[in-house]
């Protein structure tokens, strides 16, 4: 094996690792467990956050955007580690009797040192703002979400460095609102 195959293989366990331990410390956190569709969006958006105050994200993963939600292409092996090695766990949920698929809950205690203090502030920032589940998504974090839903299906999902340390774009709508106001103002008067 040459060595760049080796360091792309060294590269590649040290990401495992961060998004094995992103994935722990979300569910940690999440006394109610979570289902993969809130896991994928809750890294996605603390990701995203972080991405737009630092210009790189907490995982270094690639997403792609799937028919569900926003995923880390090595999603599923972050979660198979975790599930073997009993730092997770699968449940089924049940409402009214009735089969509603599985939620993921922590299990035995996983370090998170690869996790720093200011990744775990923007991670509970997220989680904080999603307490009740993943529900209005584009009011807390509108510029992801768009970047998300105009991403095609099965495409890489990209930070854009134009969003730097902003929150939401909340300009640019109040921009276009203004606008399209000047642009009422003149057909109609």
């Amino acid at each position: 094996m040459n060595t760049s195959n080796r360091k792309y293989i060294q590269v590649g366990v040290l990401r495992m690792e961060k998004v094995s331990q992103v994935i722990y410390y979300l569910l940690s956190n999440s006394p109610n467990g979570r289902n993969v569709v809130e896991i994928s969006k809750l890294i996605y958006y603390s990701d995203g956050a972080y991405y737009q105050r630092n210009a790189k994200t907490i995982t270094g993963e690639t997403y792609i955007h799937t028919d569900t939600c926003p995923q880390i292409l090595n999603f599923n092996y972050a979660a198979l580690y975790l599930i073997e090695n009993k730092h997770i766990e699968v449940r089924p949920r049940f409402k009214t009797d009735t089969f509603c698929g599985f939620s993921l809950f922590a299990a035995k205690e996983m370090p998170t040192t690869k996790i720093s203090k200011q990744e775990k502030r923007i991670i509970q920032k997220v989680l904080s703002a999603f307490k009740g589940g993943l529900v209005d998504e584009n009011l807390h974090y509108p510029n992801l979400y768009e970047n998300y839903i105009i991403t095609p299906l099965y495409s890489e999902i990209k930070f854009s460095t134009s969003s730097l340390g902003t929150k939401i774009h909340f300009l640019k709508k109040k921009s276009l609102l203004r606008l399209s106001d000047k642009i009422f103002r003149v057909i109609f008067d």
